[in-house]
């Protein structure tokens, strides 16, 4: 059970942060065994563009020819062009991808991340989520309303009886 409160306060730490850095960020649900062990199929991992990469970054690139997001390591560096290779494989990326078609470099990575953000997709639990937010919320409200109003009747109150006793 703790495990998944931290998951779930995780999330939403991520989600936060990429609400606040929204053009810059981009959250990855990953697939694939080509960064075993470190980075398994279901983890998230969070990739905040970066004006420069470095050889040893792992960064996410958009695949012209696969037609999809790939997350390999950095090998080399050619000009404009990158040389990636999954950390599981025993060959470089056939495509070279240059500099335009970069996402970001990971900064954030949650195992299994990905698997929960899923669940957190699920209708109702997106219902579940918002109707305990609203809750929330309105809850914190009306203790602020209604305590503030308690508060004043439990004085008017003391100050009718007589003194406060010390105790």
């Amino acid at each position: 059970m703790r495990k998944l409160a931290i998951a779930i306060a995780g999330i939403a730490l991520i989600a936060m942060s990429v609400a606040a850095f929204s053009d810059r960020v981009t959250l990855l649900l990953t697939q694939g065994n080509s960064m075993n062990p470190r980075i398994a199929t279901g983890d998230l991992v969070v990739v905040f563009e970066q004006p420069t990469y470095q050889p040893g970054d792992v960064v996410a690139y958009q695949s012209r020819e696969l037609r999809r997001v790939v997350l390999h390591r950095i090998r080399a560096i050619h000009g404009d062009r990158y040389t990636f290779r999954g950390d599981h494989n025993a060959y470089d990326d056939v495509e070279q991808p240059e500099a335009g078609l970069l996402i970001g470099r990971e900064v954030i990575h949650v195992p299994d991340g990905g698997v929960w953000l899923g669940r957190l997709q699920a209708p109702h639990i997106r219902a579940l989520v918002a109707y305990a937010l609203v809750a929330y919320v309105l809850g914190a409200y009306v203790l602020v309303i209604g305590g503030g109003t308690a508060a004043h009747k439990a004085r008017k109150r003391r100050k009718t009886h007589g003194p406060a006793r010390a105790l």
